[in-house]
């Protein structure tokens, strides 16, 4: 199975994202050919070679322009004077009558509904009205067909991805002085998990157009697994940045047989003085503070008091703040923590139907030709309902079909 992995240590931008992928190997006169399908004019661009410190890596220099096409790593998205505004309709009426893949349409919709929800929660407003003025019109458009098109012609199968640095200070767009993240971003960051590094970097490193792509094809956020094969594409921003190469790196490699290792902090405590709803709230604030796994188990204690043993596992860039909110919601006056490796199957994420319905299904394979399947609970509770079905048989029907796959 082709694998894909992004490394964001620059941020990300929607341009970067496809420069990357374009460089990495995805055929560029068919991404063109095919957003020409779309009917939006100009929507299409060039791709030179760059220096980012250094490091050569690819460019986007799109077809329209009549209009800047900048992230904010030195490019002007926030300042189109002559492009008409676009409000979510406008960008769900291209998807419909575009000629693509489900699967393809389907991401782009999410894509842009994320744009404008995140949009709509910061300016108090519902989706529908939200302008698409911050990340502009043909250059989003541009941007999302562009990178689900490059990932369905390199043929990528799983998408992981690491930490997202989004840099510091503030960023200037049509609302005014904002902090970064911007506001949208941040909130795209919360809606889809995205772990981020607070890089020291005065600059906007990740845009909302970014953050909203990655949210939607990065199946996994974790370290690179092995892979053989490997190949390397890096797409550029537009200036140069003080302490990095201003892009992300993208690799590309076929999954090594046998089980992913990486290793994450194991952070453990116990307490003996806090309730059922105090430690299943404590576990929750630990995966909200980017802790992979957070569970309890009962454990007997001195002079035979019962108490519970609170333990999470974290990314070593998210260890510090998961440590603080068991400290801060456990109760606890002490912590051991110790570096630990796990082993972990091969993911890839697969849909399936049933009763007529799509239902994500969670596969993971590994040596010896070992393969789990795990429905998404959400799909099969909203399937259960909706057809007034059994969620247990909902929930058979779905691991049976992807098995099949």
């Amino acid at each position: 199975m082709k694998h894909l992995h992004f490394d964001c240590v620059s941020g990300a931008a929607g341009d970067m994202l496809l420069a990357a992928l374009v460089d990495l190997g995805a055929d560029a006169d068919y991404l063109n050919a095919e957003l020409c399908k779309l009917g939006v004019e100009d929507c299409g661009f060039s791709i030179e070679e760059v220096m980012r410190s250094g490091l050569r890596a690819a460019y986007i220099k799109p077809f329209c322009a009549h209009h800047a096409h900048h992230d904010h790593h030195g490019h002007d998205k926030h300042h189109h004077h002559h492009t008409p505004y676009r409000h979510l309709a406008d960008m769900l009426a291209v998807v419909e009558a575009c000629p693509f893949s489900s699967r393809v349409k389907e991401r782009a919709a999410e894509c842009f509904r994320l744009l404008a929800g995140a949009e709509g929660k910061v300016h108090g407003k519902p989706p529908e009205e939200i302008h698409f003025h911050e990340v502009g019109g043909v250059d989003t458009i541009l941007d999302v067909f562009g990178v689900l098109l490059a990932l369905e012609n390199l043929g990528v199968g799983c998408v992981t991805g690491g930490a997202v640095s989004v840099g510091t200070g503030t960023v200037t767009c049509a609302h005014g002085v904002l902090p970064v993240p911007a506001p949208a971003t941040l909130e795209i960051i919360a809606a889809r998990k995205i772990p981020v590094n607070q890089a020291e970097v005065r600059s906007e490193l990740l845009t909302p157009t970014g953050a909203a792509l990655l949210g939607v094809v990065v199946d996994e956020f974790r370290a690179c697994p092995q892979l053989a094969g490997l190949k390397i594409g890096y797409g550029a921003g537009t200036r140069e940045l003080p302490d990095r190469p201003n892009v992300v790196r993208v690799m590309l490699g076929e999954t090594v047989a046998g089980n992913w290792r990486d290793q994450v902090v194991e952070l453990r405590c116990v307490i003996d003085d806090a309730t059922a709803e105090e430690i299943a709230y404590c576990c929750e604030r630990c995966y909200l503070a980017g802790a992979v796994e957070a569970y309890a188990v009962a454990a007997t204690m001195k002079k035979g008091r019962l108490g519970t043993e609170l333990t999470a596992l974290a990314p070593e860039e998210k260890a510090e703040a998961v440590e603080q909110a068991l400290f801060r919601h456990g109760g606890t006056f002490g912590i051991r923590r110790q570096l630990v490796e796990r082993s972990i199957l091969q993911r890839e994420l697969r849909e399936v139907e049933v009763l007529g319905e799509t239902i994500k299904v969670k596969i993971g394979s590994g040596a010896g030709g070992m393969v789990v399947a795990q429905p998404e609970y959400e799909d099969c509770r909203q399937v259960a309902e909706k057809k007034h079905a059994r969620l247990s048989d909902v929930f058979a029907l779905a691991q049976a079909q992807a098995l099949q796959k």
